[in-house]
C-alpha cells in the first residue's frame, strides 16, 4: 500500500489536492469527458484522503479516546451524506446550481488540503521506517 510506502501525511497531502482538482474540474467542466475525469479525480482523492484520515487517528489518539475520534470521523461522514441531499435540493431552484451543489464542497476540500500541510508524519510511520523518536515529544501538530 502506498501509505505504509510513502507515509500518511503524503498520501493525504495528495488526497486533499485531488479532492480540490476534483471539486473545480465538475464544477466548471464543458462536457462529458471533463466531468468523468472530475468524478474519477473525486473518487482518488476521497480514497486517498479516506485512509490516511483512518491511519492517522488510530496511530496518534490516545488509546482511552481512539475509538471515539474513529466514530467521530464516521459521524461526519453520514453528515455529509445527509446534508448533500439538502443542499442539491436548495440549489435545484438555480439555473447554475448543479454547479453550486459541486462547488460548495470545496470548501471542506480545501480546509482539508490547508489541515493535511501542518500535520506531522505519525510516529509509527517513522519507526517502521527507522527514524526512533523520543514519543513524549512528538505530537501530531
Amino acid at each position: 500500500m502506498l501509505i505504509n510506502r510513502w507515509g500518511r501525511k503524503p498520501v493525504l497531502i495528495i488526497g486533499s489536492f485531488l479532492l480540490c482538482v476534483g471539486v473545480g474540474l465538475t464544477t466548471w467542466f464543458h462536457g462529458v469527458p471533463m466531468g468523468t475525469i472530475g468524478r474519477i479525480t473525486l473518487g482518488l482523492g476521497v480514497g486517498f484522503a479516506f485512509q490516511a484520515i483512518s491511519m492517522i487517528l488510530s496511530e496518534t489518539a490516545p488509546e482511552e479516546t481512539r475509538g471515539k475520534f474513529d466514530k467521530l470521523f464516521q459521524y461526519q461522514v453520514y453528515a455529509g451524506m445527509l446534508l448533500a441531499p439538502i443542499m442539491n435540493y436548495i440549489a435545484s431552484s438555480y439555473v447554475w446550481g448543479w454547479r453550486l451543489s459541486f462547488g460548495v464542497a470545496g470548501i471542506p476540500a480545501m480546509m482539508l488540503f490547508l489541515a493535511s500541510l501542518a500535520v506531522r508524519e505519525t510516529p509509527t510511520f517513522l519507526i517502521q521506517h527507522g527514524e526512533y523518536i523520543d514519543l513524549r515529544q512528538r505530537r501530531l501538530l
